[in-house]
């Protein structure tokens, strides 16, 4: 039986392989027997999943050593993740995996063994093999993705104590990949036979002779450095190297690694006698010095870009009404997209290249019309309200040092328009003028835009000068992008642990940091890589290969974090936290051991805050317990709520603990008596003597006035405390004193005043004193109930004459009074007459209001004869009118009409009081 050859064999060794899978069904027995008696020396499956092997079998089998318990390089249990299905404990494996050729059904065969003769028959002690298989998969699938290798694709599994094993997969089809894992659970050395025995299907050899090479790198920015080595990983029978820069062979650089110095692309091209295809890896390499020593992310993704192409022919474009020049200089109007503006105008920049330097690259050069029109124009699909930004670099063309055109020629002047499918104007901005020069002068003008509801815009350039000399322009890389915000994350605490070893160094888990740095984002839009210099990290270097098991190498030692988006890995914010490996520190406290209070004293704040420098407070956790054990706290500060010994255990991570011990006493205080407030008339003295009881050992006195005597005696009304202090217990206690005078008692009832009669009026006493009682007296007889601060008043119909009203208010034995006189108006008078009589008795002989100008006031009165003439009027009257006119002349006799304006709002009247009254004149 032929023993199939694997990867990493050499091409001479599989050069029979590659013969037998180009041969036809018809001929493969005369093969076989031409081939029997030869015997290949070949590897087995790979150890993990990770070094999986292809497999195919056909009429061949595959004999390998097995990976047993006396090899030092063999993997002892399978990798934890799949599910191994029947098998206790997957040990020593070997992965395999095979792809299906033909369809159908498919037979296999395992033998263990010690030895097998030349024909591939077991000659030796039988050993246990066992298996599962999983399928079917297809060629896009990870076939170490775990999720995967589970019991919905487990197709077939033994753990039986047989040294020979079978399985089958019944109606494989083409294409089909499946995976086997074959366990030595004897771990005895000895060898694996694995074969196909029957069935009509088959499976691809292609697979076996599949050549492939990986540079082991990633593309590199390196900082400071003179070299770096690329090295490769290959599978497959692989014979010659070929090593590229920039996409130009290296001379005599043909082995798997390569030593490079220089910024540039460079790739490795590998094949083999009997490899498929030639396969190929390439990396970029960027070598930087100094202050350029710092990647900056790049989060604007190109949604389109017009580079107008690379080429040295002149090429036209479908987006202008321009007319396109192919062969002679550019006239008004028209245009050419070339690489150089050499052979083109006269005038003109000679040989000038685009913005970016590349002399292949094109760009759209154009001569504008004489008249201001449009020039470009181009429908773009894009993603409905999403804001963009369009960019284009232009220069002009015109070289002013040809002086073929007057005053350096017209300018340029660019109108940039965003508009919907319809012609709608979205967006628009102009370069304004753009002028000529000696030189290109190539500038990148922009505009911002919303897409709105749109999902096609067109992009509109128009030129916004007129024709002629000068008026000429050149354009490239007109690019549409989206504003990407870099990742948003956020900073996590540093890690520590403490120095259980003594040396500084402990192992890390890094990637529990990571749902810290998301805060709450799916894990699945970022790539997330952890990185010992912020460089690394920014340029995607040296990723720290095992996250979840770091051991520090220094403390503290910062790590940097590079949180990139899956879609854009360009696009990256970085983070950094600090390893701390803590050494046990002494702490230290401000807190006292005894603390002595009276009974009526706040407890006080214990603050357990360490004094010690440089630590981090934010890690330092508190654990209070009271007299009886119980917490209490786990605040950095406790107040005591009664005495006892209070004990506080602070923590500082990793590693730093001590508890601190803290007895409350509370001491009973003496008891403090002033006596009763006390008041006193006409400037008075008295000694304020205090009433100690309780505790009364030593004390000391401190009065409010700043004596310290144990009495005071005072001459002036206030409050005065006194402070005692009694060992820890300060008591506390005031007293209040009054001392009346003359004025402090002062009353008054204001002027004296008339009423009329039958009008009630409410006296009231005015006294700034507080807490005194009121007596009142008319004409000096008591007024018995009358013992309020008012009094109501009323003078009965014809009374006439005065009388006086006297109040009395007394407090604590003193007292003061004041007295008015009340008088009532003449008989008759408080009511507006109607009539008046003018002459020489003196009786009635003017309209007489005294009692309302000094009741409410009088603005005005108006007297009109019967026809409503006014014949008499007086502002502020009081009772001027004695039957006048307005110049003195004496009115007739007869019935007159008044209107009378009140200075307020009369109890009587009101505001505005009309009536008429009789002139009786005696001339008359």
């Amino acid at each position: 039986m032929i023993k199939k050859l694997l990867p990493r064999c050499n091409g001479k060794s599989t050069f029979l392989q590659h013969i037998f899978k180009a041969i036809r069904p018809a001929v493969a027995f005369f093969l076989l027997l031409f081939i029997s008696t030869f015997t290949f020396a070949q590897g087995g499956g790979g150890g993990n999943c990770d070094n999986i092997q292809p497999f195919c079998a056909g009429d061949e089998s595959l004999i390998f050593a097995n990976c047993n318990d006396q090899d030092p390089s063999c993997d002892a249990l399978a990798e934890p993740g799949p599910d191994y299905g029947c098998l206790y404990q997957p040990r020593y494996p070997a992965w395999f995996y095979l792809q299906i050729d033909e369809p159908g059904r498919v037979n296999f065969e395992l033998v263990q063994n010690t030895s097998f003769d030349a024909n591939g028959n077991p000659n030796g002690v039988e050993l246990d093999v066992d298996f599962i298989a999983w399928g079917p998969f297809t060629i896009d699938d990870d076939l170490c993705d775990y999720t995967l290798l589970q019991s919905d694709k487990q197709i077939a599994c033994s753990y039986s104590a047989q040294a020979v094993e079978n399985f089958s997969i019944l109606d494989a089809q083409a294409g089909e990949i499946y995976v086997l894992v074959i366990t030595n659970y004897a771990r005895s050395p000895g060898f694996i036979k694995l074969g196909q025995t029957g069935g009509d299907g088959s499976t691809n050899c292609d697979i076996v002779y599949e050549c492939s090479v990986e540079i082991d790198q990633d593309d590199k920015f390196l900082c400071d450095t003179a070299e770096f080595q690329l090295t490769t990983t290959v599978r497959g029978p692989v014979e010659n190297y070929e090593w590229f820069k920039d996409g130009v062979l290296i001379a005599d650089e043909n082995s798997a690694n390569l030593m490079v110095n220089e910024t540039g692309t460079y790739k490795v091209v590998v094949e083999g006698e009997v490899c498929l295809d030639p396969r190929s890896s390439e990396v970029t390499v960027t070598f930087l010095t100094g202050e350029d020593c710092f990647v900056d992310p790049e989060c604007a993704a190109t949604f389109f870009e017009e580079n107008f192409g690379a080429g040295t022919e002149r090429v036209e474009t479908p987006y202008t009404t321009y007319t396109f020049n192919g062969t002679t200089q550019i006239d008004d109007g028209q245009y050419a997209i070339v690489n150089t503006s050499a052979g083109l105008n006269t005038g003109w920049f000679s040989n000038m290249q685009d913005h970016t330097g590349d002399e292949n690259g094109r760009m759209l050069f154009v001569n504008a019309s004489f008249a201001p029109d449009e020039f470009y124009r181009r429908t773009i699909t894009l993603n409905p309200n999403i804001e963009y930004t369009f960019n284009a670099w232009i220069s002009t063309v015109y070289d002013t040092n040809s002086e073929i055109c007057n005053n350096n020629g017209i300018p340029a002047n660019v109108i940039f328009r965003i508009e919907d499918p319809a012609g709608n104007l979205i967006q628009e901005t102009t370069t304004g003028d753009i002028p000529n020069g000696s030189a290109p002068n190539w500038q990148e003008y922009a505009i911002v835009f919303n897409s709105g509801e749109n999902t096609d815009i067109q992009l509109v350039l128009i030129n916004n000068a007129p024709g002629g000399c000068g008026n000429d322009l050149v354009i490239d890389d007109i690019t549409l992008s989206i504003e990407n915000s870099m990742p948003q994350i956020s900073t996590p605490d540093n890690m520590q642990k403490c120095d259980e070893n003594a040396t500084g160094q402990m192992v890390f888990n890094l990637e529990d940091q990571i749902a810290i740095i998301l805060n709450g984002q799916d894990p699945s839009l970022f790539n997330l890589t952890f990185h010992n210099s912020l460089f690394d990290a920014q340029a995607n270097n040296d990723a720290i290969t095992n996250p979840g098991d770091y051991t520090n190498s220094v403390t503290p030692e910062t790590i940097y974090v590079r949180v990139e988006k899956s879609d854009e890995a360009s696009c990256f914010s970085t983070v950094f936290f600090d390893l701390i490996v803590a050494e046990k520190i002494d702490i230290t406290t401000d807190l006292p051991t005894q603390v002595e209070l009276c009974v009526d004293d706040y407890f006080p704040n214990l603050d357990a805050t360490p004094t010690n420098q440089n630590i981090d407070l934010s890690l330092v956790t508190y654990e209070w317990r009271d007299t009886l054990g119980e917490i209490v706290s786990t605040e950095g500060s406790y107040t005591p709520t009664s005495a006892g010994i209070y004990n506080v255990t602070i923590t500082y991570a990793p590693c730093s603990e001590a508890t601190f011990s803290i007895e409350i006493i509370v001491n009973d205080p003496p008891a403090l008596y002033l006596g009763d407030d006390e008041t006193l008339c006409d400037g008075a003295t008295f000694e304020i003597v205090p009433n100690i009881t309780g505790a009364t050992g030593q004390i000391n006195y401190l009065w409010s006035t700043g004596e310290t005597t144990p009495t005071i005696t005072v001459a002036e009304s206030g409050t005065y405390s006194l402070e005692i202090i009694s060992g820890a217990c300060v008591v506390s206690d005031s007293i209040e004193i009054v001392i009346f005078d003359s004025d402090y008692l002062a009353i008054s009832l204001g002027e004296d005043f008339k009423i009329c009669a039958k009008e009630t009026y409410i006296l009231e006493a005015l006294t700034q004193a507080e807490g005194v009682t009121y007596q009142w007296y008319l004409d000096n007889n008591l007024l018995a109930g009358e013992t309020n601060s008012s009094i109501e008043i009323i003078f009965q119909d014809r009374q006439i004459g005065s009388s006086t009203f006297t109040v009395t208010i007394s407090k604590e034995g003193c007292s003061e009074s004041a007295s008015v006189d009340v008088s009532t108006y003449d008989i008759g008078n408080c009511v507006i007459s109607q009539g008046i009589s003018p002459g020489t008795d003196g009786f009635n002989d003017s309209l007489d209001l005294t009692f309302l100008h000094e009741r409410t006031g009088i603005n005005k009165l108006q007297i009109f004869n019967r026809l409503g003439k006014m014949v008499f009027d007086q502002n502020n009257y009081i009772n001027q009118w004695k039957g006048q006119t307005k110049d003195g002349k004496d009115l007739p006799t007869g019935t007159y009409y008044y209107v009378i304006d009140m200075a307020g709002e009369d109890s009587v009247y009101g505001s505005q009081a009309t009536g008429w009254i009789y002139l009786n004149q005696e001339a008359n």
